[in-house]
């Protein structure tokens, strides 16, 4: 299953809007899950600075190991860094039906960032989970 996200300000700590599945996992089974996406400062300042965490939310609980902590300084003021993640992590889960998030936050120093982004966006964000059978 892949689920996608668009563009999104992120000024405290949020679930990404359309990155949160619904999976039935069978009996011995193992899920795979793979995140991927990108965020920029919401300035062009020279020396602004975005710190923004990625992770792992499986039926609303955090999950441990997949975490992601980025930070994108701007070096210019003609375009915002960007910064990108890429997180992955097998769990077993026990059989039944599950929801899987991405939930972000951003860190209090820095200005907000805009994580995300269009369909072909090099930004936009994916979320992947895949059940392998034992």
């Amino acid at each position: 299953m892949l689920s996608s996200a668009q563009y999104t300000t992120l000024t405290g700590n949020a679930f990404v809007p359309g990155l949160a599945m619904a999976i039935t996992v069978p009996a011995d089974s193992v899920v795979m899950l793979q995140s991927t996406g990108g965020f920029q400062p919401n300035s062009t300042t020279v020396g602004a600075f975005s710190i923004v965490d990625v992770t792992f939310f499986i039926d609303g609980v955090f999950l441990p190991g997949a975490r992601r902590r980025m930070t994108a300084v701007n070096v210019t003021s003609t375009e915002a860094a960007t910064e990108y993640w890429s997180i992955g992590q097998t769990v077993t889960l026990a059989p039944g039906p599950h929801t899987i998030a991405i939930a972000a936050l951003h860190a209090a120093a820095g200005t907000s960032a805009s994580l995300g982004g269009v369909m072909n966006s090099t930004r936009q964000a994916t979320l992947t989970a895949t059940i392998l059978k034992q």
